[in-house]
């Protein structure tokens, strides 16, 4: 299940920038809260979401799915999405500052199609953890391409 929200939340809500109304309350909010990240994609202190805004993104996100599962059924799957999200943000954080060093390949391919996504193609390549969400929705990066090619540095 949390490979599906990363993807939802990483295209929808922090790629969001034909959609966010240009006015600089929102331009700021957008740009603190992911394009920030994007700018400085090397800075350690802008990895992980802010405690505020994982608040602000889950209570009407619980609120929603209260609307449609049980309470009971509700606090399992949030207690997964906090879980997922957790090891989310170690994975992220590791893609960015080490992840080149690893002797797991999929770690190795994951950084480099995330480097990818931050250098080369901004409106591709969503899934962090896993790729399986850009294959169905066609968001895919496809290594190699003329588009997608960073040279050896990646």
């Amino acid at each position: 299940m949390w490979t599906i929200f990363e993807y939802v939340f990483h295209r929808f809500v922090f790629h969001c920038d034909d959609i966010i109304p240009d006015h600089p309350y929102f331009l700021m909010l957008h740009f603190f809260t992911h394009a920030v990240h994007h700018y400085f994609p090397f800075d350690p202190l802008r990895l992980a979401m802010p405690p505020a805004l994982f608040t602000i993104l889950a209570v009407p996100t619980w609120c929603l799915f209260n609307l449609f599962v049980p309470t009971p059924a509700n606090l399992a799957l949030f207690s997964g999405i906090f879980v997922g999200f957790t090891f989310y943000d170690v994975i992220h954080f590791y893609l960015h500052h080490g992840a080149e060093k690893s002797v797991i390949p999929h770690v190795r391919r994951m950084r480099t199609y995330h480097a990818i996504h931050h250098y080369k193609e901004p409106d591709r390549g969503y899934g962090v953890t896993s790729k399986l969400w850009d294959r169905v929705f066609g968001t895919l990066i496809v290594p190699g391409s003329k588009k997608s090619k960073l040279g050896k540095a990646t």
